[in-house]
């Protein structure tokens, strides 16, 4: 077991041992109080301030916690109003995928206005956060190639200043049956969304990274299917966009800034063709797989523009077999919500970029010179 899921285990423990203490001291109090209004007219026999529990009161303190523990989740529906009601919980929504008289098929999400709100609904977290937007603007004012956020590169000056920047993921996991018979490894497709805003040191935690929607990872390859999932996570966030929220008074704006992803979860969300074994393998320019081993200045591709992207989406969608054309296989599943664009909104996986494609080429460079200057065997 994780260190921090023992931690956790521990603390709630704890936390428990603490209210019933509590429950304790109430007890006594109410015992005391009750003593003392049956006896008025008595006089006190000691200056004695000591309080004391009989063992049938703090058993029946026990029991009355047990019961309420044993009642909230007695069945699913009283443990999930209990959370809706005291931990601002809101259960996910159904989204129906399949057409009438196939299999169902079905996928989930999970509304972000209703998530944003339970993050903000204290105060000290909206402070914070407009405060280190501020921060950011006065640091990029002073020195302009500073770049904290989406907000102040070329593509996010259309971004008002104030609001709160929506990051999505996208990510494939796969999950297991450890005792089925079979143990197939089901590849699902999970969304996620972030506050680019919030301060530096909490950026890493799990805990700032909410979960929006949940389907199999073959929907995204259908492009009905895969639309119907994002269409009621587009109309959540572009009516986030357009009308912001009001928490505790407060107007809070929201935009949306970029579609974070791998390169072929990226390539799949901006419809660009998943190979990078031929053809135009590029989301950021019209390079050809069989260019890549020119030098640098030999090999000159043009850079792909969003005015040219909806160009080649209209050239594609005017053709009957609807084949690809210069990478790109058609339009964005998500290409109606508000500020999203294939050619602006997908940034580098740079993580993969570098480790797989620039690290082992530098190793082996290493290598061999290495090896030429008799360091080595290679």
């Amino acid at each position: 077991v994780p260190k921090t899921t023992i931690n956790s285990i521990s603390t709630y423990i704890v936390t428990l041992l603490h209210h019933l203490q509590s429950l304790f001291e109430q007890q006594i109090m109410r015992n005391d109080f009750n003593a003392t209004g049956n006896n008025l007219s008595s006089k006190p026999t000691s200056g004695s301030t000591k309080a004391y529990l009989d063992i049938d009161t703090a058993k029946k303190t026990i029991n009355e916690l047990c019961y309420a523990v044993e009642t909230v989740s007695r069945n699913e529906y009283q443990f999930q109003q209990f959370c809706e009601e005291h931990f601002f919980y809101r259960p996910p929504k159904e989204i129906t995928l399949s057409n009438p008289g196939e299999t169902k098929q079905v996928a989930y999400y999970v509304p972000i206005d209703e998530t944003i709100k339970s993050i903000l609904h204290n105060d000290h977290v909206i402070d914070q956060i407009l405060d280190n937007i501020k921060y950011q603007q006065e640091k990029v004012f002073i020195d302009e190639d500073l770049m904290f956020s989406f907000r102040h590169g070329h593509f996010g000056n259309r971004i008002d200043d104030n609001s709160l920047l929506i990051q999505l993921h996208i990510d494939d996991i796969g999950l297991t049956n450890p005792i089925d018979c079979k143990k197939d490894n089901h590849k699902m497709c999970m969304v996620y969304f972030s506050l680019e805003n919030i301060p530096n040191e909490h950026c890493s935690q799990l805990e700032h990274i909410h979960l929006v929607g949940i389907c199999t990872s073959g929907i995204l390859k259908d492009d009905i299917k895969a639309k119907r999932f994002f269409d009621p996570i587009i109309e959540n966030l572009n009516y986030l966009q357009q009308h912001g929220l009001v928490i505790n008074g407060r107007s809070i704006m929201c935009s949306f800034s970029t579609m974070v992803a791998d390169n072929l979860g990226a390539h799949q969300i901006g419809r660009f063709q998943s190979s990078f074994s031929s053809g135009h393998i590029c989301r950021r320019c019209f390079i050809n797989h069989s260019d890549l081993h020119l030098p640098m200045t030999q090999a000159r591709p043009d850079i792909r523009t969003s005015t040219y992207h909806d160009a080649l989406i209209i050239q594609i969608n005017s053709n009957f077999n609807k084949s690809p054309v210069m990478g790109v296989v058609g339009q964005s599943p998500i290409y109606n919500l508000d500020g999203f664009h294939p050619i602006m909104s997908l940034p580098a996986d740079l993580m993969h970029d570098y480790l797989e494609g620039v690290c082992p080429r530098v190793i082996m460079g290493l290598l061999k010179e290495a090896s030429a200057m008799r360091l080595l065997t290679y």
